[in-house]
């Protein structure tokens, strides 16, 4: 995974510059507002998880830039260390409020756009920056080293780092893997599946809708599914968390666990772009005109991201209510 990644860098650089100039045009709204952040957060978590941390280790050298960081200033290689969780812990916190968002969207049509100000979404940006350092500031109390961890023929399995206080070590895997492997799950999960019972119940009423009111549902839908997608990889990711919690807990050796680890923990650092490239034409249009070749591809009708039709059969179906009574 690690040359993919590579290349996803670059490629998710350009994203977000796409994301950046067509953020009052083509993607306006609080949907990609977000992903604005959340990109920010990714990049982070490719540069000091990857290129500080996982690239130096299967190149077979130690971890470089940690390494160096510690013998130049103990402190900044702590940082380095802080980076790497609180990167971690603020791209679970982006997934969290894209749920949410989608949530409202879907479920609360015709409250969304009132739920989402300027004032509001400024509000779930800082709290997706500032929540993580609640799981993360205790690295920078305590001192820790590197060490190399073998497997039972002696051979490097990977680099962890021992914390000289056991408390810090238990709050900060402990916590985290519930909060991601038990917590997120569940709650999202159930979040994405009303979003999906939503949309089924409102089919039979979209079948006799426009095909304006079509395009908009449809369109609602692929941007839940792109979330859902997203969520899934780090629900598997949460749930190899846990089992390396386990092993560490009660010696409990998993061969796979640190590969698996180490597969997700890259597909959830670059994932967001690609899927939205996939599912979304806007956003594919987008990106393709700020590399200069969107004249090559048919321009998609720009669908408003903030509008709902489940807000439009919802006023049907009261407006026929009101015309019976």
């Amino acid at each position: 995974m690690l040359p993919f990644t590579a290349i996803s860098i670059p490629i998710y650089v350009i994203f977000v510059c796409a994301l950046i100039k067509y953020r009052k045009s083509e993607l306006s709204g609080a949907f990609y507002t977000l992903h604005i952040s959340i990109a920010v957060a990714d990049l982070l978590s490719l540069i000091f998880c990857k290129l500080f941390y996982k690239f130096p280790v299967f190149c077979g050298i130690f971890p470089l830039g940690y390494d160096v960081a510690m013998r130049y200033s103990y402190f900044f290689g702590k940082l380095i260390m802080f980076m790497f969780w609180y990167s971690m812990h603020v791209q679970i916190c982006g997934v969290v409020v894209v749920t949410i968002n989608r949530f409202t969207a879907l479920v609360f049509p015709l409250k969304h756009n009132k739920i989402w100000s300027k004032r509001f979404l400024g509000l779930m940006i800082i709290g997706m920056w500032l929540l993580p350092l609640a799981f993360s500031v205790l690295v920078l109390t305590t001192k820790m080293e590197l060490k190399a961890s073998l497997n039972s023929d002696g051979e490097l399995r990977w680099y962890s780092f021992d914390y000289e206080d056991e408390r810090v070590e238990t709050i900060i895997f402990g916590v985290s893997g519930i909060w991601i492997g038990i917590v997120l799950n569940v709650t999202l999960f159930v979040m994405y599946l009303i979003q999906f019972i939503k949309f089924a119940q409102n089919r039979a009423a979209l079948r006799k809708s426009n095909v304006a009111a079509k395009t908009k549902a449809y369109t609602e839908l692929k941007l839940a599914l792109c979330g859902f997608v997203v969520f899934l990889v780090l629900s598997v990711l949460g749930l190899i968390f846990l089992r390396m919690i386990a092993e560490n807990l009660f010696n409990d050796y998993c061969r796979v666990c640190i590969p698996l680890y180490s597969v997700f923990g890259d597909i959830n650092a670059w994932i967001t772009p690609y899927v939205l490239l996939v599912i979304s034409s806007q956003t594919r249009h987008c990106f393709l005109n700020t590399i200069g070749l969107g004249r090559f591809i048919k321009k998609t009708e720009v669908v408003p991201l903030t509008s709902s039709v489940g807000g439009t059969l919802e006023l049907r179906k009261n407006s026929q209510h009101s015309g019976r009574s």
